[in-house]
């Protein structure tokens, strides 16, 4: 399957098969921008500054895509905190 060989490739050795628990190099990473909040607690809990390399990483929206959702979300403690994050 294309996940197993994806993940293959990026084990450095071995084989993965559906299941398997794996540590891999990851390319790149998504995160949608509801999470920012919990992020940007679990940063200040951790005293985390920044991530590693900001180029490898890729934020998406879903709330701020919709007109309606935003025009409900505005003011929001939550969209707030994402924004600021």
């Amino acid at each position: 399957m294309l996940v197993d060989d994806l993940i293959s490739d990026h084990m450095g050795e071995g084989s993965a098969r559906p299941r398997d628990f794996v540590t891999v190099k990851v390319d790149r990473i998504y995160i949608q921008d509801g999470n920012s909040p919990t992020l940007a607690r679990l940063f200040k809990k951790h005293d985390i500054q920044r991530v590693f390399d900001p180029s490898r990483v890729g934020v998406f929206s879903i709330i701020r895509s919709y007109g309606l959702m935003r025009k409900l979300q505005r003011g929001s403690e939550r969209l707030k905190n994402s924004a600021e994050f």
